[in-house]
């Protein structure tokens, strides 16, 4: 148990699923810069192909202890997460989108994230979610406050920008130059707070 997932696209089970089987070779300790580029037609801005990266080292890492990080993932963005709710006049589920409060609620309240957390105890939470840091919002910040308010001990990590995973247990993330020519860190962390000791 690595954590937990709040799908609401078709086809964000079986793609999660796929990359969490295979994560503990790769994601743990690395991450792919996708380097943005736009289609000239369309003015889409996408992220290169994994397979055309290099891996960093990922800021989660903990080589000392050799931890891995528990995992959230859901669609986002700066201001918020998309989550299923059973919408119970016409049984069916919409999508509602939620702020890092109201997320990190959800989230402390699945079994599936207590028991990730209780495996892994002192490890990082890792938002596999695209753009929860994004400049402007504040939802990585929300849910972080959240989170370290009701006693996750852990960093949390969140991308400025898209995410993406693979088969084969990769991450990637989507990275941008700095007008130095160096790369602007894709990820945001929000330390645990660290207890002093007391004389």
């Amino acid at each position: 148990m690595i954590g937990v997932s709040f799908p609401s696209k078709r086809g964000d089970i079986t793609l999660i699923q796929q990359w969490a089987r295979s994560r503990h070779t790769s994601s743990n300790k690395e991450y792919y810069p996708r380097w943005a580029v736009s289609e000239v037609a369309t003015r889409r801005r996408r992220g290169t192909p994994l397979r055309d990266s290099s891996p960093e080292t990922a800021p989660w890492y903990d080589a000392e202890n050799g931890l891995e990080p528990t995992v959230l993932n859901a669609h986002a963005s700066g201001t918020g997460y998309s989550i299923k709710v059973k919408n119970l006049q016409i049984q069916k589920y919409d999508v509602v989108h939620v702020d890092g409060i109201v997320f990190g609620r959800l989230a402390e309240q699945s079994n599936y994230f207590q028991r990730a957390c209780q495996l892994h105890p002192g490890s990082s939470l890792l938002q596999v979610s695209c753009s929860p840091a994004a400049a402007g919002g504040d939802a990585h910040a929300l849910l972080a406050r959240y989170l370290h308010g009701n006693g996750f001990a852990g960093d949390v990590w969140a991308a400025r920008d898209l995410m993406s995973t693979s088969r084969d247990g990769k991450i990637g993330a989507l990275a941008s130059i700095d007008p130095d020519g160096s790369m602007i860190p894709p990820f945001v962390v929000s330390r645990a707070p660290r207890s002093s000791p007391t004389t």
